[in-house]
């Protein structure tokens, strides 16, 4: 009995040790820069140049706003106060084809609508759908810095449901009134990201973008622009808590953020993420911006929260 408590104890002892010595020898899955494991920026684009699957799921409510008077035919219907509800899915895959070559591909959708009939008779029900494809390019690593670039085409689809000028069309004898307008946009441009870690626990991250194409205003085209960074900070090295906090702020003047033509939104946000594991991340966000709305001519603050899960391969 002895001899084989012995043997097993010996094969443990030496399974274990072998094993270490492989996971030694294999290389992190999640993004790392001298010692610091970056978590996904979210607001803006990862650099890094991995196999991932990467889903979002978010809600946000906007601030009490005050509605002018809603003018349908010859009445005149009193402002009141109301909220826009706003939602967004958003789901990404990226291939690794080499370590300095990847190809992604983006589906989405985002929406906003009034929290009661108040609200959606003044501002419609407006969703943006639609995806994106892009190549991206790692042309520059150091022990500290990383720099990539992509270039991507976008294809959206805006969806406005305006129940106001629906009736007002059916008031003005419009033959062919329409309660829903949709609008395509098609897009393309480019960008450079990149990622420099300060020490094992705090890691800094970066993105620039320009695009140019259609809008939904219809027959007009437009230039977009998108940058932002981020600081996240890791306390599992240091802590040994497996937390990591991301804070960041980004400027966009994308039609599926801003869901119209010829404004730009600001938002910050701090993401709170699970950083134990090397193959996958888990995290919430909150986010807050202001965007124009037709409907009104103050810009309400809107406050988001979105889970986050993103798997690496």
């Amino acid at each position: 009995m002895k001899q084989f408590i012995i043997l097993f104890l010996s094969i443990f002892i030496i399974s274990a040790a072998y094993s270490q010595e492989l996971q030694s020898n294999i290389k992190p899955r999640k993004p790392e820069l001298s010692g610091h494991y970056f978590a996904t920026p979210t607001i803006i684009r990862s650099s890094f140049v991995r196999t991932n699957l990467n889903a979002r799921l978010g809600f946000g409510l906007s601030s009490t706003m005050d509605m002018p008077d809603i003018q349908i035919g010859d009445k005149v219907l009193d402002g009141f106060s109301g909220q826009i509800l706003f939602m967004n899915l958003n789901v990404s895959y990226e291939q690794k084809f080499t370590e300095w070559l990847s190809l992604y591909a983006i589906i989405s959708v985002s929406g906003r609508l009034g929290s009661d009939i108040s609200t959606i008779l003044a501002d419609g029900v407006n969703t943006v759908s639609g995806g994106a494809i892009g190549w991206k390019v790692r042309f520059y690593q150091s022990k500290r810095l990383q720099i990539s670039g992509v270039a991507f085409a976008k294809n959206l689809n805006g969806s406005f449901i305006n129940i106001k000028e629906y009736i007002n069309e059916i008031i003005d004898g419009d033959p062919f009134p329409s309660v829903t307008k949709n609008i395509p946009a098609m897009i393309a441009g480019g960008g450079v990201q990149g990622a420099y870690a300060i020490n094992p626990t705090f890691g800094l991250q970066f993105q620039a973008d320009v695009s140019y194409g259609e809008s939904f205003n219809r027959d007009k085209t437009t230039t977009y622009l998108t940058g932002g960074a981020c600081i996240d900070a890791d306390m599992n090295p240091k802590l040994n808590v497996p937390l990591g906090l991301t804070v960041g702020y980004a400027l966009s003047s994308s039609p599926e953020v801003v869901m119209t033509s010829d404004a730009t939104a600001g938002i910050f946000s701090a993401r709170l993420g699970y950083t134990g594991s090397s193959e996958y991340e888990l995290g919430v966000m909150y986010s807050t911006y202001s965007v124009n709305i037709k409907s009104i001519d103050q810009k309400p603050g809107i406050s988001r929260i979105q889970l986050l899960l993103k798997f690496y391969f």
